[in-house]
């Protein structure tokens, strides 16, 4: 084999796979909409009787309250956290661009981030 066929291979193997999955979510697509539509008439269902759950000899159907959360004011809630001394509402995830501007500026990681860089393989169609 030859680096031509190698990419070549590549280059099929994803086409192929990313028609599989085209194929595949597409399919599921019918059922997820379908469960949704069965789940969102048993929501109605309890909403109408007042009822939390339905147990029945199938299965059982139940609410669960969700919570979107979404930043809109970020200066703001970092001057509460800072005033409170309270930082539990942040996850210990760093901006990989910001990471980048910053080690191009000062040529060093920022301070209590560790950072690790690989060197991978990426194929593209000509």
């Amino acid at each position: 084999m030859n680096t031509e066929e190698v990419i070549a291979k590549v280059i099929a193997l994803r086409n192929t796979k990313d028609a599989i999955k085209k194929e595949r979510d597409a399919e599921l697509a019918e059922y997820e909409a379908a469960v949704t539509t069965c789940e969102n008439w048993l929501l109605g269902i309890m909403l109408e009787r007042g009822e939390t759950n339905i147990k029945t000899a199938s299965g059982t159907a139940y609410t669960t309250s969700q919570m979107q959360v979404k930043l809109v004011d970020r200066a703001a809630l970092v001057e509460w956290s800072r005033a409170e001394n309270d930082y539990n509402m942040f996850t210990n995830a760093v901006s990989k661009d910001w990471c980048r501007a910053f080690i191009a500026r000062t040529n060093e990681p920022p301070p209590g981030v560790d950072i690790t860089t690989s060197t991978v393989v990426n194929v593209r169609k000509s």
